[in-house]
Order: structure tokens, then C-alpha cells, then sequence
């Protein structure tokens, strides 16, 4: 994540990116199995920030941030699901 600077050369307040309906920038990663990417997520201490949700005729998702506060998606297809 970068962060901005102010004309007076110091760094301007973080503004974390805002999780939209139509257009919001992330990092996306498939996963083979939503449901065991999320415990495993859980296991590790990592914040769900959004999800699990499905999106009809496409798959499931979910929302955490990196450790820089990077908005990262992990996506499940219908298509790798049994």
C-alpha cells in the first residue's frame, strides 16, 4: 500500500480503500475450497472483513487485509466446486 505525501512532505493520513459493489482495488486469488481457505485464515488470527458472500451464477468470496492493510480477495468459482 502507498501512502501520500502532503506538500509539506509529510505523510498524509491512510485512507483504506473502501469495499464498493462495482469496482473496488484489490488483489483477487481463486481458491479451490472457499470454506477451508477461511478456517485456515481464521486459524492464523486473520480478520474475515467481508464474506462469505455468493454472487449468483459466479461463486463465493471473501474480503481481508495484508498485513499493509491491502485489500485481498479470495474467490471460488462454481465451476472448481464437486
Amino acid at each position: 500500500m502507498t501512502q501520500a505525501l502532503g506538500e509539506d512532505n509529510r505523510l498524509k493520513p491512510l485512507q483504506l480503500s473502501t469495499i464498493r459493489s462495482h469496482y473496488t482495488p484489490h488483489l483477487s486469488l481463486r481458491s479451490d475450497d472457499l470454506d477451508e481457505t477461511m478456517s485456515a485464515l481464521k486459524a492464523f488470527g486473520i480478520k474475515i472483513v467481508q464474506g462469505s458472500h455468493e454472487t449468483p451464477g459466479a461463486g463465493t468470496w471473501l474480503y481481508i487485509r495484508d498485513a499493509d492493510l491491502n485489500l485481498v480477495e479470495f474467490f471460488q468459482d462454481f465451476s472448481s466446486i464437486g
